[in-house]
């Protein structure tokens, strides 16, 4: 049996237009990021609702990457039916934590479980 390629599905006329915009590069609390912007066109039919009488829609969503601790430093979503939400990582420490903080507390005894 030979797989080929799956054909090119064609985009659905309900589903959103996407283009992505580079922001470049930032530094958030002293943690150098780079920004990417993305903005989908949802057609009419897809978000129509009464409040809106079916208006084409742009929602667009904001990410800030960190490339050294592999995360999102801040994302931004922001469509007009539902809102906007942030959520920011914030007061990064990059020390070593209390060792402490991994002690087995008095009390308690560490087991193990793992298969001989």
């Amino acid at each position: 049996m030979v797989l080929g390629r799956m054909p090119e599905m064609p985009a659905h006329p309900l589903g959103p237009e996407m283009k992505e915009e580079d922001l470049g590069k930032s530094v958030m609390d002293g943690i150098a990021v780079r920004g990417v912007l993305q903005t989908k066109v949802v057609a009419a039919p897809a978000s129509s609702k009464s409040e809106d009488g079916g208006k084409t829609l742009t929602v667009q969503d904001q990410y800030w990457y960190s490339e050294e601790l592999h995360l999102n430093m801040l994302m931004k979503h922001d469509d007009p039916r539902t809102g906007s939400q942030i959520v920011s990582v914030t007061q990064v420490t990059r020390t070593e934590p209390d060792a402490k903080l991994f002690e087995v507390p008095v009390g308690y005894k560490l087991v193990d479980e793992s298969p001989e």
